[in-house]
């Protein structure tokens, strides 16, 4: 067997590999984090200010492991705003701090990050 066969041979294998270890991470187990802007209620939190259709839209920013998040129908609208359960690991919430660049809208929070 010649050495260039060889070399093949390995690299063909070890991509093999690869893509199955990818395909299992991220569309069997869902290993992956979700980054998402999820409404926010400015009269309870520090929120970040984002451009709306005809009004400014208040958001907070949150991180959630994909596996943890339910299935839903996004065309149908059946999918409800992400949020951390009490107790839930890998899951955290952002709230705009008094340094944030676009500003800020409702009362200033203590910790610009909280897991909950």
């Amino acid at each position: 067997m010649s050495r260039s066969l060889l070399l093949f041979l390995c690299l063909a294998g070890l991509s093999l590999v690869s893509a199955a270890l990818a395909v299992d991470r991220f569309y069997v187990n869902r290993d992956y984090f979700v980054y998402a802007n999820v409404p926010c209620d400015t009269t309870l939190y520090s929120c970040f200010i984002g451009d709306g259709d005809s009004a400014p839209e208040f958001y907070m920013e949150i991180q959630k492991k994909a596996y943890e998040i339910p299935p839903c129908d996004a065309l149908r609208g059946t999918c409800g705003a992400l949020e951390c359960a009490p107790g839930e690991q890998d899951c955290s919430v952002t709230y705009c701090s008094p340094d944030a660049e676009n500003g800020c809208y409702g009362p200033v929070t203590v910790a610009s990050s909280t897991a909950i």
